[in-house]
């Protein structure tokens, strides 16, 4: 499993292990009882993911009047996008959901209503803006504006190096770094350009103006199981609003 939760402003990062309990509860799965999962009583609900305390530091996102942050997914449309504002501990709001109805027969015909609990805990990763394959690798998320003249320097002397801008399709490796352009691996289709999905927000169609805060791909083996056996493994992207704190789903094929 790799699930990474990114802070952009610090530029720190942490990943989430699967079956060791944290003092903070964090949880994959579990019971999605928060009440909005569902656009309609017709249609089954989008499934909870994970439920993350926010009194931990390495979440990194604080919202209003809430403490646990479930991070939705809607598996049942085809884990379209999805956009959502975290109301309370208990309830939710749908903001946007890009397929209206179920997909038919996925993942199969009896998948579960609710994932199996399984503990999850964080430990603090590496990222060194001094490592040039660290900038290049994390720069979908962390960009190049936070280096120094010093680090932007060795960073574009590399790029110059190894020719990375014809990898692009870039007339020049200053162009690249301009453009915000990142090796292959967070992003395997380039950093989501997702607005605000909240309609009242000043950042709804103001495409790339959400800031993503972790990503989460399931191990082959486990992914048989959460996305069907004939399944391609999606990569979830949860980005936040900063204006207003909405959350907002993508996902990626790996």
């Amino acid at each position: 499993m790799f699930l990474t939760v990114f802070h952009e402003e610090t530029r720190r990062i942490f990943h989430g292990k699967r079956g060791k309990k944290s003092r903070f509860g964090h949880m994959f799965g579990g019971a999605a009882d928060y009440f909005g999962l569902s656009t309609s009583k017709r249609r089954p609900p989008v499934h909870l993911l994970f439920r993350l305390n926010t009194e931990d530091p390495a979440v990194g996102v604080t919202l209003p009047g809430v403490q646990w942050l479930p991070l939705l997914c809607a598996i049942r449309y085809g884990a379209c996008a999805l956009g959502y504002r975290v109301v309370s501990d208990e309830e939710v709001k749908i903001l946007r959901q890009a397929e209206k109805k179920p997909w038919k027969n996925y993942p199969d015909d009896g998948y579960l209503e609710k994932l199996p609990v399984q503990p999850i805990l964080f430990k603090k990763g590496s990222y060194d803006p001094d490592n040039v394959e660290d900038v290049l690798g994390y720069a979908g998320v962390f960009g190049y504006g936070a280096l120094t003249p010093k680090q932007y320097a060795r960073v574009l002397r590399f790029l110059k190096k190894k020719r990375l801008a014809e990898l692009f399709d870039c007339e020049s490796a200053e162009a690249l770094l301009e453009e915000g352009g990142a090796l292959p691996g967070l992003f395997d289709q380039g950093p989501p350009v997702e607005d605000c999905p909240d309609p009242t927000c000043e950042n709804h169609g103001r495409e790339a103006s959400l800031q993503t805060f972790l990503i989460f791909v399931e191990g082959w083996i486990e992914a048989q199981t959460l996305w069907g056996p004939n399944s391609e493994i999606p990569k979830i992207i949860y980005q936040i609003c900063p204006k207003c704190g909405a959350i907002s789903t993508s996902s990626q094929t790996t």
